[in-house]
Formats: structure tokens, C-alpha cells, sequence
């Protein structure tokens, strides 16, 4: 695994160093350049460390490692949001607007405007709910059924080297 360039404690400086700045007037891209970073990583920095204290990183990162993964992405919008934005792009489209007036009045880009059509197009707000109780409970099934494979694949090798062993 590739090593930081920078520690979590000098991307918090530079975080703070960036927030004077860009309250002087400084763009994104000259902060960018000072510090010799691209803009996606800038954006990266401010996404995981921006407003959190050194001390609260670091028990952010503590909790991860100790939970043994990295946290999921969490999505901006929540299903019932989705949901109101697709009722106003139906507005939109019944109204005679472009898919890219549409898009830009929703604040998305047209792959996640289809995605989302496809996902929760004519769907309630229940009808929402109980899908995702679905696809958590699936994914709990998932796992116990991975942990039952791992569990019979053990017992397998354990019954088959005391049958070796005993006509031995």
C-alpha cells in the first residue's frame, strides 16, 4: 500500500492554513498550487479532516481501524429526498423542460438522474422503506450464509484429517 505524502496532523494544518486564505479572497486553485496538491485531493482533505479537530481525526481513524474497514460512502441524499427531487423533475418534464434544464434544477448529473429513475421511479415513500429493509436484511443473509460456508469448509478439513489419522 502506497504511503501519505502527508501526515493527518499537516493535512489539518494546511486545511487551516487553506480556510485564512480563501477568507482573503484566495480561488481553490491557488491554494492548490501552494500547496501542491491537485484540486480532487484539496476536496478529498476538506470531504474527510474539514472542521474536525487533530484529536477527533485521530479517533476517527482509531474507530475505522478497530471496526477493521474503511466507512462506506455515504450518499448525499436519503430515499425520500431522491424521491421528492424525482416528483419535481416530473413537474419539469411535464412542463416541456430539457433533461439538462432538469438536471441542472436538481443539482445532479444526468447518469445519477437515470440511475435514480431506475432505482425509485414510481415509488412511495413505503414502497422505499421496505426496499431497503430488504437489501439490509440481504445483506445480513449474505454474511451469515459466507460465515456458514466458512464454518462447513473448517468442519470438512477437521472430519477429513481424523479420518485420515485413524487408518493411520
Amino acid at each position: 500500500m502506497r504511503q501519505p505524502r502527508y501526515t493527518e496532523t499537516q493535512i489539518r494544518a494546511k486545511l487551516k492554513e487553506a480556510e485564512t486564505l480563501l477568507f482573503g479572497g484566495a480561488h481553490v486553485d491557488a491554494i492548490c498550487r501552494r500547496f501542491a496538491v491537485s484540486r480532487s485531493t484539496y476536496y478529498k482533505w476538506m470531504r474527510a479532516y474539514g472542521g474536525m479537530a487533530v484529536e477527533r481525526v485521530r479517533q476517527v481513524k482509531a474507530l475505522q481501524k478497530e471496526q477493521g474497514e474503511r466507512a462506506a460512502k455515504q450518499s448525499r441524499h436519503t430515499e425520500e429526498h431522491i424521491r421528492a427531487k424525482l416528483k419535481e423533475a416530473e413537474k419539469l418534464v411535464f412542463r416541456g423542460a430539457t433533461l439538462a434544464t432538469i438536471c441542472r434544477k436538481l443539482a445532479v448529473s444526468k447518469p445519477t438522474y437515470y440511475q435514480w429513475r431506475k432505482e425509485y421511479g414510481g415509488m412511495d415513500a413505503e414502497q422505499i422503506r421496505q426496499i431497503r429493509e430488504l437489501h439490509k436484511e440481504n445483506s445480513q443473509l449474505r454474511r451469515i450464509v459466507a460465515d456458514l460456508r466458512l464454518e462447513k469448509t473448517f468442519l470438512e478439513k477437521m472430519a477429513s484429517r481424523r479420518f485420515f489419522r485413524d487408518e493411520s
